[in-house]
């Protein structure tokens, strides 16, 4: 739940009356570049893409594209003046129309995009009793689910002008950018009369330079090159962070697996960083591929799977397995060791695809899940994902070796769950308990299949 603070400024803060009434530490965060490896340009393509008809969309980015070079200068020598000629793009557009596409495709795009070691540093912070601040010249719309959904307190943003839900695309007051963020926050503290005990800063550009000069400790992230030699002088830490790289040949053959995928939907359910369990339905061999490298390509995080050892024994097949990170398994006898392999995967941070059913279905149907799936996550303390596909089995049923390529596949992911009370409870559930809660992950698969 948001709600605006201040008349001047785009305050919004999630209803938390202990920020207003205690004096606390505060951590500053910059949106763009520092946060998530973006931009505000690609938030703009991808609003246009989710309103505009295909050939409309790519006649409007043709012309964007030719006026690339401008947005590039003014991004180097105003700030200001580039929020004016950014903004001046969303006249006509709706609010509802912005909400629309941060739910479609916004709030994916930019999650895929954030820094594993950004979630690291939040979640540091907090345990230190810090709150979180983003400070965005970002419009608020589009950085206050983003927010909530890594568990920010606070956001200062720019609003934008409306007549009857339509933007004008004129600035509400001021945007909040170079000294407008110091600004900005300097009012932030005076309206909720907060004197921290301690400020940090986080930057990227040389626009963010009197935000971090304002603080305690700055920390300049991915620094440019004039806030790299702000920092050199001042004598400020400087953090690298980096997204995880995914070899071409997984982005290659997602280029050739696109065209027979007719939708992709809750890969912001995935946490950025920290071991993963994926839990899906198996009715074809295109499962790996669909889940694999649509986390892979739209996601950014490497994914492992489980194939049965006979697939290593081949040379050939074992070379293709290995390549796309496939793992042995032995289906006759899912010994301990090789679930605990399994787990010293998950504990090594990786993504681990699981299917529950112990091999592909021969109708399509959901079958009993068998119960390694617990061990590997009462062992490793890690989440679990669950997700549906539909059309697989239509399109490569078991037994076939050439697909359909008429029909088309989908996969939906949902949110995470966990069945653990705290981090040391790793004694796994027999009986009745374990029926129970297989049922309640397929019951959770089952749902994302329609």
């Amino acid at each position: 739940m948001f709600r605006a603070v201040n008349k001047n400024w785009s305050f919004i803060r999630f209803v938390n009356t202990n920020f207003i009434l205690n004096n606390q530490k505060i951590a500053y965060i910059d949106f763009d570049g520092t946060l998530v490896k973006s931009h505000c340009v690609h938030y703009l393509i991808k609003i246009n893409s989710n309103i505009k008809s295909k050939f409309s969309f790519w006649v409007w980015r043709f012309f964007l594209q030719l006026k690339a070079p401008y947005f590039h200068f003014l991004n180097k020598t105003s700030s200001s003046k580039f929020d004016t000629y950014y903004y001046s793009y969303f006249k006509g557009l709706k609010t509802t129309q912005i909400n629309e596409a941060m739910d479609k495709l916004l709030l994916e795009y930019m999650t895929s995009k954030l820094f594993g070691q950004a979630i690291d540093e939040i979640r540091r912070l907090k345990s230190e009793g810090y709150r979180i601040v983003i400070v965005s010249a970002s419009l608020d719309l589009i950085v206050k689910p983003f927010a909530k959904s890594i568990d920010a307190d606070h956001i200062i943003a720019t609003t934008l002008e409306t007549n009857n839900e339509l933007f004008t695309g004129v600035i509400k007051n001021k945007s909040v950018n170079h000294h407008n963020k110091l600004k900005a926050i300097k009012e932030f503290e005076e309206k909720h009369q907060l004197t921290p005990e301690k400020r940090v800063s986080y930057g990227n550009s040389q626009w963010d330079i009197p935000m971090l000069d304002f603080a305690d400790e700055a920390i300049a992230v991915n620094p440019d090159k004039n806030l790299a030699l702000w920092a050199k002088e001042n004598g400020t830490k400087c953090l690298q962070w980096q997204l995880e790289n995914i070899p071409r040949r997984f982005h290659f053959l997602y280029m050739l697996l696109k065209p027979f995928v007719s939708s992709c939907e809750g890969l912001s359910h995935i946490p950025r960083n920290g071991g993963v369990i994926i839990i899906s339905n198996h009715s074809s061999y295109l499962d790996h591929y669909l889940i694999g490298l649509s986390i892979m390509c739209r996601y950014g995080r490497r994914v492992r799977f489980l194939a049965k050892k006979e697939h290593f024994e081949a040379p050939l097949e074992r070379w293709i397995h290995e390549w796309l990170g496939a793992f042995p398994i032995d289906r006759s006898k899912v010994s301990k060791q090789s679930l605990n392999s399994v787990v010293s995967l998950l504990n090594n941070n990786e993504i681990v695809l699981i299917y529950p059913e112990g091999t592909r279905s021969s109708d399509g149907k959901l079958q009993t899940f068998k119960p390694g799936v617990l061990f590997t996550h009462f062992q490793s303390n890690c989440p679990i994902v669950p997700a549906g596909i539909n059309g697989a089995y239509e399109m490569l049923p078991r037994g076939k070796l050439i697909p359909r390529f008429s029909q088309k596949m989908g996969v939906k992911f949902g949110p995470s769950t966990t069945f653990l009370n705290n981090a040391n409870d790793n004694k796994i559930p027999r009986g009745n308990i374990r029926r129970s809660l297989l049922n309640d992950l397929s019951g959770r698969v089952m749902g994302l299949m329609q």
